[in-house]
């Protein structure tokens, strides 16, 4: 039985291959690596988004030699959660995916039960003012 090693390194991202994984370079060797915890579900679109985010970045690569949670560097992007986020991969481990928030915004105290009736007064005729016509006045022949 082969003994999974849990690795931490930076690499150097060449190429995205034909099935959406990640060919880099470490230690002067080119390995492939797969996104670990997504299953790709827009093989072409994933693959442009890893094209035009991660090729020719450095990397850092956390998990096994077979799969890896990919950040890109410097800015730390979690590749693995950009393409599940833009719709081109499914999340199938927890933590991947951003936990649901519902922003809320605060705006007193809720008063239930009957509201006060209110009687107002109808408002007074506006007085008529003219013929409500445009046009000047006839002549008188």
């Amino acid at each position: 039985m082969k003994a999974l090693i849990l690795l931490v390194v930076m690499a150097r991202v060449t190429a995205v291959s034909e099935n959406a994984t990640l060919i880099v370079e470490r230690d002067a060797k080119s390995v492939e690596v797969k996104l670990a915890g997504v299953e790709i579900t827009d093989l072409l679109g994933a693959r442009e988004l890893l094209q035009w985010s991660v090729v020719r970045s450095w990397v850092m690569l956390e998990g096994t030699d077979a799969q890896a949670y990919v950040y890109r560097s410097p800015d730390a992007m979690f590749v693995n959660r950009e393409l599940v986020e833009r719709g081109y991969a499914r999340a199938t481990l927890a933590g991947i995916e951003k936990p649901l928030t519902v922003p809320v915004t605060y705006h007193g105290q809720l008063q239930l039960g009957p509201r006060p009736t209110v009687k107002t007064a109808a408002p007074a005729p506006r007085p008529r003012t003219g013929s409500r016509t445009s046009r000047p006045p006839a002549k008188k022949r």
